[in-house]
């Protein structure tokens, strides 16, 4: 919630009231921010004149897949891709950097109540990305490659999701016996890499993801 101009402090109630204290007389908007919703109205004026209180309502609607072009926030910790419908970790980076066969440990281990889920998975929901989930979410998907850069117009993403780091990310996706492909969210690039546990094994980052059932 934010109001216009900002001269005041908020609070908010356990029934989600916001209360605003320290404004001067005068006119203001308020407008309703929180990702995930649709507000009507989107914004409301009023008018400050003495110490009398006054109320402003509002109607929050939870957002779906017609509500957004893209990334659906669906506010338990997870966001959907609505253009495959798959449901990604919000927090892209909450391992942090870890050995192949670890990163694939942790994505498939993920349950609710780590990484700011709460969403009621549980182990075995998730799985560490695939190569083609890795590319496809910084492009329009559906789209497959093979190593080395795409031909293709690539973003990293951004908001609803946090934590994104333009570097290296595991895959699920095999490379041999020994080796995975991981993906470079800077540019779409792939990769093969050594998932041993041993001195030759390198460390990039985790996204686990979902499917929607």
């Amino acid at each position: 919630m934010t109001i216009t101009p900002d001269n005041a402090t908020t609070t908010i109630a356990g029934d989600g009231t916001y209360s605003f204290a320290g404004l001067f007389p005068g006119s203001y908007t308020v407008t309703p921010t929180l990702s995930g919703y649709t507000f009507s109205p989107t914004s409301e004026s009023l008018t400050v004149s003495n110490t009398d209180e006054t109320g402003v309502d509002f109607t929050a609607t939870l957002d779906t897949c017609n509500d957004v072009d893209r990334f659906l926030d669906n506010n338990d910790g997870t966001v959907t891709d609505c253009r495959t419908d798959l449901i990604w970790l919000k927090n892209a980076s909450c391992y942090g950097r870890q050995a192949g066969d670890v990163a694939m440990s942790s994505a498939g281990g993920l349950n609710s109540d780590e990484c700011g889920l709460t969403d009621g998975s549980v182990e075995g929901d998730w799985h560490l990305a695939t190569k083609d989930e890795l590319q496809g979410i910084g492009t329009d998907p559906p789209a497959t490659w093979g190593p080395g850069r795409p031909l293709v117009t690539w973003t990293i993403p951004g908001s609803p999701f946090v934590f994104v780091q333009s570097s290296y990310y595991w895959s699920s996706t095999e490379y041999d016996t020994d080796g995975a492909w991981y993906v470079s969210l800077a540019d779409g690039s792939t990769t093969p890499g050594d998932v041993r546990w041993d001195f030759f094994n390198s460390y990039y980052y985790v996204w686990p993801v979902r499917s929607d059932n």
